[in-house]
């Protein structure tokens, strides 16, 4: 006896019409009666009643109808718990992040604790969190709150000092200061990001907010705009939060007083991952490193 004679009879027992049935499972209806005639044989006993060109099932049919649903049905729940404990056992997490930068200690002081298990993370755009399939996919988020709108993700705030600041080589004019409106930077050359990235969007928001439109000279990544820094190919805006990790090198920091636009950041939890062992592990993890409690 098989699954696909189980389903086959069931399928049979609800149209009781032979033709209907092989048109279902695109068999032909000889295939279909050759399978319940060796179901009968097994079973010994006769689970339908041609009338004709019509069928009916006998009392026999009737009993075993009920017990093969059950089957399938307990089939189809064990099917579901199999995979959802691969799932719990599984050791490889996928997380998205906002910035290459801001999280790798932290991936760096899990894995030193948890060395079995697995990150991948993908530095996504704006436009692919904004993206139902491509949010699903990830079981962890590190982004602005501005960036995501799931209810299939629970959210806790994370601490950092988000206020923006502009980055100067050690030659540029404003290397001495200590604060600064950005308008006075409105005829500096930029380095920004490319379009698409979190960041990029939170310097057009305040350039936009200080009134002036930017002059870009490079639009590239998080790394080769380090290096345009270095070469003193123009000055960029981060935030306060970037320049603790020392990332952009032997530049000046200077925080810009006008306007006040920080942001929240973010850590965001799939909620399918919720009987993940990994995922408990690298959660309860995360709330320990940042101090996290139930109130923020």
């Amino acid at each position: 006896m098989t699954t696909l004679q189980l389903e086959y009879f069931l399928h049979l027992s609800q149209t009781l019409h032979l033709t209907r049935t092989a048109e279902h499972f695109y068999v032909s209806p000889p295939a279909i009666a050759a399978s319940i005639r060796r179901l009968e044989s097994e079973l010994d006993t006769t689970l339908f009643i041609t009338h004709g060109r019509s069928l009916s099932l006998t009392e026999s049919g009737k009993i075993f109808a009920r017990y093969a649903n059950e089957i399938l049905s307990l089939l189809a729940a064990a099917q579901e718990e199999l995979s959802a404990d691969a799932q719990a056992q599984s050791n490889t997490l996928s997380i998205s992040i906002a910035s290459p930068v801001l999280w790798s200690k932290l991936f760096r002081a899990f894995m030193q604790r948890y060395p079995d298990i697995k990150i991948n993370s993908t530095l996504t755009t704006t436009t692919q969190l904004s993206s139902p399939e491509i949010v699903q996919s990830f079981d962890f988020i590190f982004c602005p709150s501005s960036d995501l709108d799931s209810p299939a993700f629970e959210s806790i705030p994370l601490p950092g000092n988000t206020a923006p600041c502009l980055a100067v080589h050690k030659n540029h004019p404003f290397a001495n200061r200590t604060s600064i409106s950005l308008s006075e930077a409105k005829d500096e050359r930029f380095i920004a990001l490319s379009r698409g990235y979190s960041y990029r969007a939170y310097f057009d928001t305040l350039c936009q907010l200080a009134n002036f439109t930017p002059n870009i000279v490079l639009e590239c990544d998080f790394h080769i705009r380090a290096d345009m820094l270095a070469a003193e190919y123009g000055i960029l805006l981060t935030t306060k939060q970037v320049a603790e990790t020392n990332i952009l090198g032997d530049v000046r920091y200077v925080d810009i007083s006008d306007p006040l636009f920080a942001r929240t950041m973010l850590f965001s939890r799939n909620k399918r991952t919720r009987h993940k062992t990994s995922a408990d592990l690298f959660y309860n993890f995360v709330r320990q490193y940042y101090e996290l409690t139930d109130e923020e």
